[in-house]
């Protein structure tokens, strides 16, 4: 497959970068989207008192304040294990080892800082988070690593964003990575090192808490949103959130109703074959000669680029205030996993080189309120 011809060196270049970009935006995907393990918590248990009497069904809500800022303690445990088999140097130069398991954890500090949002009852919600809590453990191949191993892995730098939701804790407009998953692979991505991939699934700047429902509800009630995300052609993910009020029970001095929310998450399997393709042909002269044209087509016979990303549950029990209208707890647990199976041109030579690649993660994280107007 190699040739002398500019267009094929870009377009060989191309599906690098659009195949490490895929890569990256689908382990951000897993991370969001919960997992398939039991909805399980191994944090330490919140400092509760015996059950409360049931209370009359009411309407609840969050209730954030314009210009006043919000801390919250994040304890994470996450671990991925990435396994490899094949040829792996068509993502990288360095590749990929043939086994890695990084486990980050320790306590990191989440702020909001709320100001009004575009429509009555929303909020903007500026998300920051500091970082350096955090401790790495990585072996690769079996043998002990700093991260700094790891080819050009990048310290964590505070992360931020901003999001816009309205008082039920429903987003609002656009969060691209919601509505489009795959939409990093065009513009502004740049997933090319190790270390992108590895923290990938680390940002932490999130609105925490369930979606609450419009209605009034009480000990008991369940509400259920279904979101539909589109991917390549007719193929979709579906997310079904279900929460249900388990009880009401006094916290840190607080009576809390605590909401249980189950995230379900569809099976995900589509090949890029035919949409890298797609990109090759976008390179090709507009009159191809007959070398191009069965380059192309020995092309089409060879290239393979499957993914399939198991179902997803992940489990999350939340403490809300509905006097303070605010979460003052909420744990979430969950596992997912990915796998990939390839047949792509080398970067440098053009012959095609085969691999696999399995990826999972498992992830426990416990918000706690620790900082609020009036607390």
């Amino acid at each position: 497959m190699a040739r002398d011809e500019p267009a094929d060196n870009l377009g060989v270049m191309n599906l690098r970068s659009r195949f490490l970009a895929a890569l990256s935006v689908l382990a951000l995907l897993l991370a969001a989207c919960g997992g398939s393990g039991d909805a399980t918590t191994t944090t330490a248990a919140p400092a509760t008192t015996s059950t409360m009497p049931v209370p009359e069904a009411m309407a609840i809500s969050y209730d954030l304040q314009a210009g006043q800022t919000y801390t919250f303690e994040l304890e994470m445990n996450q671990t991925m294990e990435l396994t490899t088999t094949g040829d792996t140097t068509a993502m990288e130069e360095e590749g990929l080892p043939g086994n890695m398991v990084m486990t980050v954890s320790g306590p990191t500090l989440i702020t909001y800082e709320v100001a009004d949002g575009p429509d009555p009852d929303t909020y903007e919600i500026t998300i920051t988070s500091d970082l350096s809590g955090l401790e790495f453990d990585v072996a690769i191949d079996g043998e002990t690593a700093e991260p700094g191993d790891l080819p050009d892995f990048a310290e964590l730098e505070p992360q931020e964003t901003t999001i816009v939701v309205d008082k039920q804790g429903k987003p609002i407009g656009g969060d691209p990575m919601t509505e489009d998953p795959f939409s990093g692979i065009f513009g502004g991505f740049d997933p090319g090192t190790m270390g992108d991939f590895g923290s990938s699934g680390l940002n932490p700047t999130q609105f925490f808490g369930p979606a609450l429902p419009d209605e009034e509800v009480t000990v008991g009630d369940s509400w259920t949103d279904t979101t539909e995300i589109p991917l390549f052609g007719d193929d979709k993910v579906t997310t079904t959130v279900t929460s249900t009020i388990d009880r009401v029970e006094e916290l840190d001095g607080k009576e809390a109703m605590v909401i249980e929310t189950t995230i379900s998450t569809s099976e995900i399997e589509f090949d890029m074959a035919e949409f890298i393709l797609a990109l090759f042909e976008g390179f090709f002269p507009e009159d191809p000669s007959e070398e191009d044209l069965a380059q192309l087509e020995e092309l089409r016979n060879s290239l393979r680029f499957l993914f399939h990303v198991d179902a997803s549950e992940t489990g999350m029990t939340t403490w809300f205030d509905p006097e303070a209208g605010m979460a003052l707890r909420s744990e979430m647990s969950g596992e997912n996993r990915m796998a990939m199976d390839a047949n792509v041109p080398d970067e440098a030579t053009g012959e095609m080189v085969a691999f696999t690649l399995d990826m999972k993660v498992s992830s426990d994280m416990t918000y706690r309120l620790v900082e609020a107007p009036g607390a």
